[in-house]
């Protein structure tokens, strides 16, 4: 849509470079050379739809028509005026956008210290990382053969204890043979007492029959003695 704008537009700079763009219309009733020349140069379709693109914009080219004339030109002139107006806005925007591409550019420079010193401080922290996985697995080894050696002192309580019960048994069934020999003991005490009382008895009534014999005795020698 914009190429026969073009063509006109480059159509009235080269007329225009032998006058200025207000006096392209020309003196009185007869057209100027830039009117000719573009009449000469744009068909009247494109022409049309030079019309219709102006009127598009809010610019009025007159009848759509396919003839540039007066209101044509005077149409594209507002054209190319609101255009560099256009321009000029856009070069102050432009300017506007430089500045906060220069901030952010800052900002962005920042941003990079900060992510380089994020950076760091990951690294830092997967050494530690690091650091402390190692040292967990250090730990679990240790863990590992901590709890290797409970199992093994678990088994040697258990078979500890099974000798205890033993040793128990044992020395339940010796305190009952201990109980039944002191039972034992004591009869023999009783029975040696009740013959040493025996034997006492007895001994006193040999001394008693001694001293009956050692009288008759005694008796009898004397009788003999006397015959």
């Amino acid at each position: 849509m914009l190429l026969p704008v073009v063509l006109v537009l480059a159509t009235l700079s080269a007329a225009a470079s032998a006058a200025p763009l207000t006096a392209l219309p020309g003196i009185g009733n007869r057209p100027s050379p830039a009117i000719v020349k573009v009449q000469a140069t744009v068909s009247r379709a494109e022409m049309r739809r030079v019309q219709s693109f102006l009127t598009e914009r809010g610019f009025d080219p007159g009848a759509i028509d396919g003839i540039f004339g007066r209101q044509t030109l005077r149409a594209i002139t507002a054209f190319i005026l609101s255009e560099a107006e256009a321009t000029d806005d856009q070069a102050t925007l432009v300017t506007e956008l430089k500045a906060v591409l220069a901030d952010t550019r800052d900002e962005l420079f920042q941003l990079h210290g900060a992510v380089a010193e994020r950076d760091g401080l990951v690294s830092e922290l997967r050494g530690a990382l690091a650091g402390a996985r190692d040292e967990l697995f250090t730990l679990h080894e240790t863990v590992t053969a901590r709890d290797a050696l409970v199992d093994e002192l678990r088994g040697a309580l258990a078979a500890a204890r099974e000798e205890l019960f033993a040793l128990h048994e044992g020395a339940a069934t010796a305190r009952d043979r201990l109980t039944a020999a002191t039972d034992r003991v004591t009869e023999l005490e009783s029975l040696a007492a009740e013959l040493r009382g025996i034997v006492a008895s007895q001994r006193d009534e040999v001394f008693a029959l001694h001293e009956t014999v050692g009288t008759q005795a005694a008796e009898l020698e004397a009788r003999a003695a006397a015959r």
